[in-house]
C-alpha cells in the first residue's frame, strides 16, 4: 500500500468497539476461535479502507488490511497475550488516494481463559466463567430450577424478578437461603455456592492486584479495608446511573468497568414480605455460610457504592446464586 498521498474528502468516525470496551480474549490451549468484530461509519465515494490494530506493546499490527467495507472481523486462534493498551484507526481511499486517518480508538481484552470453560446446569443452561486468582467463577446468574440430582427445588424457594419469566435470562433466578443449602447441591456437578470465605478471598485477590477503581493496592489481606472493587465486579451496562466517583451507576474510569470480567449484574432482590426491589440498583449472591439460625452472609454491590459489601440478611430474602468450581 502507499501511504504518501492524504485525501481531505471523508476521514470515518470509529463506531465499534466502543472507546475503552473490553474484548474477548482466547484460550491458551488454542481450541477456539475468537473474533474481534470493527465497525465504522462509511464514506459514500470510498473504494476501500485500510483497517489498523495494534497492541501497545508490538513491533508489528495484528490488523493491516485494506476491506471494501466499513467493518472488518478479525479471528485468531490461541490468545492476545497484550490485556491492554490495544489501539484501532481506519482511513479511506477515494480516487486511489488514502484520506486521513480516523481518531484513534483503544481497547482492552478480557484476562485470559475467560470463557474458555463452559458449564451447564441440569436444566439445560449454559454458564461462561472466569478464573480469578484461585478460582473459577461462573460469570452469570444461576437459573435452574432442579437440584443437580434432578430434583425439582420447591415451589416457594426461588422466583423470577416481579415473578416474570423474561427476566430469567438476563438476571437468573432469585433464590432463599434454604435453596442455596440443601445437600442436593444447587449448583451444576463439580460446582457448589462459594462460601463465605472463598468470598472473602476474592475480594482480596482484586484489592491487591490492581482492581480497585482508582488503582490503589492493598497490602494487609483485609477485606475491608482499601475495597473500591465493585466498579471491576460490576457489568458495563444496566446499571442505573449514579454521579458519585468510582461506582457501578457512573462510566468513569472506563479501563475499570468489568475489569474482572465477573460481570456482576443489579438483578435487584426478594424482600422477607414478598415485594421485589431494586433491579437496576442492587446485585447480591448469598454465600453458603449461615451466621445464625435466622440469617446467613451474602455479598452485595450497589449502583451508588464504591465497595462490595459483606451482610447478613434474612434466609427467606432471595438473592442471586453464582457458582464456584470445586478444588
Amino acid at each position: 500500500m502507499s501511504f504518501s498521498t492524504i485525501h481531505e474528502k471523508c476521514t470515518p468516525a470509529l463506531i465499534s468497539p466502543a472507546q475503552d470496551e473490553i474484548l474477548d480474549n482466547g484460550c491458551i490451549q488454542g481450541q477456539d476461535t475468537t473474533s474481534w468484530s470493527f465497525q465504522w461509519s462509511s464514506c459514500e465515494e470510498a473504494f476501500s479502507y485500510n483497517l489498523y490494530v495494534k497492541s501497545s506493546t508490538a513491533v508489528y499490527p495484528a490488523v493491516d488490511i485494506e476491506t471494501p467495507n466499513n467493518s472488518f472481523i478479525h479471528e485468531f486462534k490461541g490468545y492476545a497475550s497484550v490485556p491492554s493498551g490495544w489501539k484501532w484507526k481506519v482511513r479511506a481511499k477515494i480516487d486511489e488516494e488514502w484520506g486521513e486517518w480516523s481518531n484513534e480508538g483503544t481497547f482492552d481484552v478480557e484476562p485470559l481463559d475467560t470463557d474458555c470453560e463452559v458449564v451447564f446446569d441440569v436444566d439445560y443452561n449454559r454458564y461462561n466463567t472466569v478464573r480469578i486468582g484461585d478460582h473459577v467463577w461462573t460469570i452469570e446468574n444461576l437459573k435452574t430450577t432442579k437440584y443437580s440430582n434432578g430434583d425439582a427445588i420447591p415451589t416457594g424457594w426461588y422466583s423470577w424478578y416481579n415473578n416474570d419469566i423474561n427476566n430469567k435470562n438476563k438476571y437468573g433466578a432469585l433464590y432463599n437461603f434454604d435453596a442455596v443449602v440443601n445437600d442436593k447441591n444447587i449448583c451444576p456437578i463439580g460446582w457448589h455456592v462459594p462460601t463465605d470465605e472463598e468470598w472473602t478471598k476474592l475480594e482480596i485477590y482484586l484489592q491487591n492486584n490492581g482492581y480497585n477503581f482508582d488503582g490503589t493496592i492493598d497490602t494487609d489481606n483485609e477485606r475491608g479495608t482499601n475495597n473500591k472493587i465493585a466498579k471491576s465486579m460490576a457489568s458495563r451496562s444496566d446499571w442505573n446511573f449514579n454521579s458519585n466517583v468510582g461506582v457501578p451507576g457512573n462510566t468513569d474510569f472506563p479501563p475499570y468497568r468489568n475489569k474482572s470480567c465477573f460481570s456482576g449484574l443489579p438483578g435487584g432482590f426478594l424482600n422477607y414480605d414478598g415485594t421485589f426491589y431494586s433491579i437496576g440498583a442492587f446485585g447480591a449472591w448469598w454465600t453458603s455460610t449461615p451466621d445464625d439460625g435466622l440469617n446467613s452472609y451474602h455479598r452485595h454491590i450497589t449502583f451508588a457504592d464504591t465497595d462490595m459489601i459483606r451482610w447478613s440478611s434474612a434466609n427467606c430474602f432471595g438473592f442471586s446464586v453464582r457458582c464456584i468450581k470445586d478444588n
